[in-house]
């Protein structure tokens, strides 16, 4: 498919094919010629194979490059590295040894380029007082209006009409259960928990919003639960831990998981460097939380020789932890929810066997250590769902 002039977005990113340009989040990289000639010949044939010949051909014909091999390595690595992605654990571009490169993330064909559009013309300068006293005048009547609209629309939220309903949009209709979605930061995607009718185990779905493709994410043969999009869109970090033999698991039992993350939008999962958990197994439990660096994690876990579920910030590249809550013997901490400038965690503490709860908030340092006490912010909370 030619691509000339559309716009195609994968992921976080987007690449402006007319401008030659690649996008993260709205932001321009900077990307020279080859590497996002490269990405232009692997998004028009995404999911096929593009051999090194070809490449070859397209980007250096008729041996106007003696070193290709060289040139075609290099171009390559600046492409993975603008997209943040891996040789190893591919997310975008996968090698085919010997043989070549395919593209493997989903993506989507948004639009046509839009053309360039020529600067408005300056206003031609007032000439007379009488035009200065109607531009006053014209002025003062919008700045009336806005008032007035604003007037409106403060008594509105007020009572003065009607609150307009929430509209409720029906995202997934495939049988059986799904829970616990998490959305990509670009809103384009959401990922959740899946348990189709005759299935044994849990697994990861994957969604594009607005399509009615659905995608499983994860194949294991264990329970995968709590997924959570990074910051930074690049992975998903999720809780495996193994199937029940005699039976389902309960809402109040326990079992040890372990964290792990996945590449977004598919590729090879990675289990996080000491990153087993204590885990109650009850499906609408949130186990975890990415901070905004897109590295570290707040996870509940049990603490070291207590049946006290705590929460910990977990670096998910070294599997360094440390203990931020200490809840009073009885009492457990889960559901944790970052604000998003990652110094604030929301977190419910339950008590031991019972749906009563209360929400708390706790206070980040610069360190990412815990100030003192969590202060409560609502207290007997009844959950009905687990």
């Amino acid at each position: 498919m030619n691509l000339a002039t559309k716009i195609v977005r994968f992921g976080v990113f987007q690449a402006d094919m007319q401008r030659s340009e690649l996008l993260r989040n709205g932001i321009p990289i900077k990307l020279q010629d080859q590497p996002f000639q490269i990405l232009r010949l692997l998004l028009e044939r995404r999911g096929d194979l593009v051999t090194r010949e070809e490449l070859r051909d397209a980007l250096w014909p008729d041996g106007t490059f003696v070193d290709f091999d060289h040139s075609l390595n290099a171009s390559i690595n600046k492409l993975r590295e603008a997209l943040g992605d891996s040789a190893s654990q591919p997310r975008f571009i996968q090698t085919i040894p010997r043989r070549g490169y395919r593209f493997i993330a989903p993506a989507d064909i948004a639009q046509d380029s839009p053309e360039p559009q020529p600067p408005l013309p300056l206003p031609p300068p007032e000439r007379s007082k009488r035009g200065r006293l109607a531009r006053a005048a014209a002025v003062t009547l919008i700045f009336g209006v806005v008032l007035t609209i604003f007037g409106v629309v403060l008594w509105w939220g007020r009572g003065g009409a009607p609150e307009q309903q929430a509209e409720v949009v029906l995202l997934t209709t495939d049988p059986g259960m799904e829970a616990q979605p998490s959305f990509s930061p670009d809103g384009n995607y959401v990922v959740y928990v899946g348990l189709a009718p005759e299935a044994r185990v849990q697994s990861l779905y994957l969604k594009q919003i607005g399509s009615e493709n659905i995608r499983r994410l994860t194949w294991s043969a264990a329970n995968d639960t709590s997924p959570k999009w990074s910051p930074d869109g690049l992975q998903i970090a999720f809780v495996r831990y193994p199937g029940r033999r005699d039976g389902a698991w309960g809402a109040f039992d326990t079992a040890v998981g372990t964290l792990m993350t996945a590449p977004a939008l598919g590729g090879t999962e990675r289990p996080i460097p000491q990153g087993q958990v204590a885990i109650f197994t009850g499906l609408n439990y949130r186990l975890l939380d990415w901070l905004g660096d897109s590295e570290h994690i707040v996870v509940s876990d049990n603490a070291p020789a207590e049946r006290i579920a705590s929460l910990f910030i977990l670096n998910t590249r070294t599997g360094k932890r440390h203990r931020l809550t200490e809840p009073p013997v009885g009492f457990r901490d889960l559901d944790p929810a970052v604000s998003p400038d990652g110094r604030r965690i929301i977190f419910t503490r339950y008590g031991t066997n019972t749906l009563q709860s209360d929400i708390y908030m706790l206070q980040l340092t610069p360190e990412l250590r815990a100030c003192p006490t969590p202060r409560q912010l609502v207290g007997d909370v009844l959950h009905q769902d687990l």
